[in-house]
């Protein structure tokens, strides 16, 4: 009996060592798949990504197009090389580069030692021509004064006739004299004008207001109208130019000329300032062409002033067309390919930092091959257009332009 029990259970025994043997493959094989499907989805969540094709959203033309571009130059229609009428040593500059002058404000003196020895004689000439009328004036009065005495005696003495005609005489002679100094004291005082004109000669003065964009000479240097031999005299002592006349001048080729008319709006842009889109407009077409080039010239005005817009810069335009009679809707433009449609929500796949995230968007229009997006979306996202089944919200993407 005890046997019999002994041996029921060392059946049992075995019967759950065959089980626990069993089991064991099976946990590996559980494991393996686990880790296998986890290591499936690390890679097509961390890893994998899929290629897809993008764009770039696009604002929707709301302006004129470009109908024809040019280049050229800032120019000032008003400047001037600013020298002097006498030539002379320069003792005195009162200006610098970049100095904002007005007009008459002194720019330079020369040196002025001869005539205005000269404008001193003169002027001393002239009162002294001035002190000899005055004795001349009393002399005339008492020889007309005489004159009329003895014109009386004249009548009661019977020798009267010598003495009359004598003082008569002199009092012609001293009218006369009197006239003669008054006319001499009027040339001296021409005189005086002359040499004041030649002595505010040596003094030079600005034109007009303007910037001082160059200084041609220094002090103790000779400065003359008219250029020597051997250079050693200075023609100009510097360059003003009036900022506000400052213009752009472009040479349009002949076969473009009808492209462009007076008034036409323009879009000019600095080499310098590339970012910086400036408002001109077409200010008058020169009448003549250059025959060797086959291009006319083309003035444009700036609507505004800026001080960034300096003389001699170079500068490209844009001729813009025509404003169109219907105005045009704004938004951005993209891809037909990009639009999405799920439960009657229109949505397109943006890309950032390498995701994909779905974006709701209002479509206002279709235009041809695009779709005119007034909302949800901004220019310069980027758009997936193609391979849309293979993403969800925030999936790694490969990106590749269209």
């Amino acid at each position: 009996m005890n046997s019999t029990k002994s041996l029921l259970s060392d059946l049992r025994i075995e019967g759950k060592a065959r089980r626990t043997k069993r089991s064991f493959p099976i946990r590996l094989v559980l494991i393996f798949f686990l880790v296998t499907a986890g290591a499936f989805v690390w890679w097509r969540t961390q890893i994998w990504a899929p290629e897809v094709r993008t764009v770039i959203a696009t604002a929707s033309d709301t302006g004129p197009k470009t109908v024809l571009n040019a280049s050229g130059h800032v120019v000032a229609r008003l400047a001037a090389n600013c020298g002097s009428k006498v030539t002379g040593r320069v003792m005195e500059l009162t200006f610098e580069e970049g100095m904002t002058v007005k007009a008459g404000d002194v720019l330079a003196r020369l040196d002025d030692s001869d005539t205005l020895a000269s404008l001193n004689l003169a002027k001393a000439q002239l009162e002294s021509a001035r002190s000899a009328i005055e004795q001349i004036k009393v002399q005339s009065d008492l020889a007309q004064r005489n004159l009329v005495r003895e014109t009386l005696l004249s009548k009661t003495r019977v020798d009267a006739d010598n003495t009359f005609d004598g003082v008569k005489a002199a009092a012609d002679g001293f009218r006369a004299q009197l006239k003669l100094q008054q006319a001499q004291i009027v040339a001296a005082e021409r005189q005086v004008e002359v040499m004041q004109a030649q002595e505010d000669d040596f003094t030079i003065r600005a034109a007009f207001s303007g910037v001082v964009t160059s200084k041609d000479a220094q002090p103790g240097e000779m400065i003359s109208p008219l250029a020597t031999p051997g250079g050693f005299n200075r023609t100009g002592l510097c360059t003003i130019v009036d900022p506000d006349s400052l213009e752009i001048e472009v040479e349009v080729n002949e076969d473009h000329l009808n492209k462009v008319t007076p008034g036409q709006s323009v879009v000019a842009t600095l080499d310098a300032y590339p970012d910086w889109l400036i408002q001109a407009t077409v200010f008058t077409i020169i009448p003549t062409a250059d025959r060797d080039k086959g291009t006319v010239k083309v003035r444009i005005k700036f609507k505004s002033r800026d001080p960034r817009i300096l003389n001699q810069m170079e500068i490209r335009v844009a001729f813009l067309e025509p404003p169109q009679n219907t105005p045009r809707r704004p938004g951005v433009l993209v891809p037909r390919l990009a639009l999405r449609d799920k439960d009657g929500n229109q949505f397109v796949w943006t890309v950032k930092d390498g995701h994909a995230h779905r974006q709701t968007i209002t479509v206002a229009d279709y235009v041809g091959d695009q779709v005119l997006v007034s909302s949800g979306l901004k220019r310069g996202e980027v758009v997936v257009v193609d391979n849309h089944a293979d993403l969800s919200e925030g999936a790694r993407i490969k990106q590749a332009k269209l």
